[in-house]
């Protein structure tokens, strides 16, 4: 978004928190997520502005920032355990490709099954497996560059002829 865009939405967010909205509302007028209200809300320049200007309606954002977050999280940790739920009855279900799919998933989310690990060497040096399947990527791309390149030459080479 542009920043003169940000500029606007958050001066209206600020009049609109002064006019005693909510974040919920101020999103729904504001035509933006509600997550999006909550990073501008949080946002430490308005907060300060706010309170120069009313320090009653930044307590009251504050607290409505606070419970948001705490009840975010109740409910990301309830809807877990309702994922994990479905997962487990889904490894026993008769398609094995959704049986199959639901163990893959439960083995990535346990740290010492997980494909995502980051692997440990003897010298304490953590590596990425994504950066060594990058960078593999990045070396056939090279060695397919360099065949390419031999060939170019070997063509470019003068073709001997025999002349008696």
């Amino acid at each position: 978004m542009h920043e003169v865009n940000r500029e606007v939405l958050r001066a209206e967010m600020l009049r609109l928190l002064l006019g005693r909205y909510r974040l919920k509302e101020i999103a729904k007028i504001q035509k933006l997520s509600y997550s999006t209200v909550r990073k501008y809300a949080n946002d430490p320049q308005l907060m300060e502005e706010l309170k120069a200007l009313s320090n009653d309606i930044y307590q009251e954002l504050d607290r409505e920032l606070k419970m948001s977050n705490e009840s975010f999280n109740d409910r990301i940790a309830e809807a877990s355990g309702r994922a994990l739920e479905k997962l487990i009855e889904l490894i026993e279900s008769p398609s094995e490709g959704i049986a199959l799919k639901a163990s893959t998933s439960l083995l990535d989310r346990n740290p010492e099954t997980s494909r995502m690990n980051k692997i440990e060497a003897e010298h304490h040096l953590t590596i990425d497996p994504m950066l060594l399947v990058h960078a593999a990527a990045k070396a056939r791309e090279v060695d397919e560059y360099d065949e390419k390149q031999k060939v170019r030459e070997l063509k470019e080479l003068p073709v001997a002829t025999n002349v008696q």
